[in-house]
Parts: structure tokens; C-alpha cells; sequence
């Protein structure tokens, strides 16, 4: 059982690149009509800069910035098929993060999928390191 946590997670609107990723793809293969990460991504607001975090509570370690940005994989899919690795690689900084719509606000307790051990260690780590932080 999870304890809520003082953190607030920003879960990002990504169908701007989203677009963007699937325009690239049609470059390579006209096949491609959709594409989609592993997991919903949302960033923290902290005194020491944003944190992005997916819902299986990954991500990385340190704060989102021009020389350390977010490597986001993407799978490209058509009508029938979804590749089985990722196809291409985006990165993005705090400032990309920053422009993309707010789907919503959710506490990082609900943010952070609830299944199993790994998940549970996940959200246990991000909450007791980001806490102090916010």
C-alpha cells in the first residue's frame, strides 16, 4: 500500500510530436501512420530543475537541461503492424518539455503504474528521492 506522496507529477500532451515522429517515418516508409512510446511521460517541477518520469517510473536521475535531455524511444505502426524495436530517438531539453500541454496533474502515488515488486521499488525510490526536492 502506497502513502501519498507530496509529489506532483505533469503529465504531458506529446500528439505535437507525436506528428512530428510519424511525418519523419513516412519519410523512410509511407507504411507509417502512428507511432508511440513504451510509457505515458510526465515531468516534476523541483527546486532543482524538471524531472521526467514515465508511468513505470523510469527516467532519469537528474534534472532535464540543454546538455542533459530526455531520450524519449519511439515505436513506428501502420494499419497492422507496430515495429517490435523502437524506430527512432528523440531528445529533448527542459524547454521541450516545458511547451508541451498539460493533460493533467497527477500525484506521483496514482502516476506510477501499481503492479508488482519492480513497480512498487520504482515509485518507493522516485518518492523518497523527489519529496525533499518540491
Amino acid at each position: 500500500m502506497r502513502d501519498k506522496s507530496k509529489v506532483v507529477v505533469k503529465i504531458l500532451d506529446m500528439a505535437s510530436i507525436e506528428q512530428k515522429v510519424v511525418e519523419l517515418l513516412r519519410t523512410k516508409n509511407e507504411k507509417y501512420s502512428k507511432c508511440l512510446t513504451q510509457q505515458t511521460w510526465g515531468i516534476i517541477e523541483t527546486k532543482n530543475g524538471i524531472y521526467a518520469l514515465g508511468t513505470e517510473g523510469v527516467g532519469p536521475s537528474y534534472p532535464i537541461t540543454k546538455k542533459k535531455q530526455l531520450d524519449i524511444l519511439w515505436y513506428g505502426g501502420g494499419e497492422d503492424f507496430f515495429d517490435i524495436f523502437p524506430t527512432i530517438k528523440t531528445n529533448l531539453d527542459d524547454e521541450d518539455l516545458k511547451s508541451f500541454p498539460i493533460k493533467e496533474e497527477k500525484n506521483l502515488t496514482d502516476f506510477i503504474r501499481v503492479f508488482g515488486v519492480r513497480l512498487e521499488s520504482n515509485y518507493h525510490q522516485w518518492n523518497s528521492f523527489l519529496e525533499p526536492l518540491v
